[in-house]
């Protein structure tokens, strides 16, 4: 039976007693609802896409609520998505004078602050989900790596990008028991190579797609070394 049949059922008799699961199983359904909502509105450039933030909160709020905590943490890598876009855009922002561009990079600076925040959360979960959803954790990582080293002067700079850096390049060495050398693409998105630190293999960056890496030792033409991430 269909859950509005089962639904209809209860409401006509008045009696809960005489389906055990449907509690449980309204309750899921909401909460997958409000997921998907969130899904399929964000990548949208409607006015939907202002409540982002908002439908990404509710529906962590709501599969806590429940203990659907695969849900959740899925929902937890929408908002950092979410959050990492914002701040993209933030910094796509054309300014005029300084204390616009002063403006633009502290909004940028909440979002990168926040994303990290639940980054951290998230490399901190239950194995079951670190083994499906892993390398999309590590992924953001380097997206919020690319975001902080967008931010190239000014207050965001000094004072996220050496922080989110060395957080960022902390959390790979625990990941990775050590983060190898760092290099960047020839967009200028920061990657890792990690155990020798040396190229071995080509691949694509996960933030414009340009060859990344390298055979033998001699990396794609492009890339450069980031001495900055190294000295950190």
């Amino acid at each position: 039976m269909a859950l509005q049949e089962r639904a209809n059922v209860v409401a006509e008799t008045g009696d809960l007693t005489r389906d055990k699961t449907l509690r449980h199983d309204l309750q899921e359904a909401k909460v997958l609802a409000t997921w998907q909502s969130t899904r399929l509105l964000f990548p949208y450039p409607t006015r939907i896409k202002s409540k982002a933030l908002q439908y990404a909160r509710q529906a962590i709020n709501e599969f806590e609520k429940g203990s659907f905590s695969m849900q959740a943490g899925e929902a937890r890598l929408m908002l950092v998505q979410i959050l990492l876009a914002n701040a993209e855009e933030k910094l796509s922002e054309s300014v005029n004078t300084e204390t616009e561009r002063k403006t633009r990079e502290k909004a940028a600076e909440r979002f990168a602050y926040e994303a990290h925040g639940v980054l951290s959360s998230l490399e901190k979960s239950a194995e079951s989900f670190l083994s499906k959803h892993g390398q999309d954790v590590r992924d953001l990582r380097q997206k919020l790596l690319s975001v902080v080293q967008r931010a190239r002067n000014g207050t965001f700079y000094q004072k996220v990008s050496v922080d989110e850096m060395r957080a960022i390049k902390t959390a790979m060495q625990a990941e990775f028991r050590g983060s190898g050398h760092w290099y960047r693409c020839e967009n200028g998105h920061s990657y890792s190579i990690g155990e020798c630190g040396m190229a071995m293999e080509e691949t694509r960056c996960p933030e414009c797609g340009a060859p990344v890496g390298g055979r033998e030792h001699t990396l794609v033409q492009g890339s450069r070394h980031d001495s900055r991430m190294d000295w950190l």
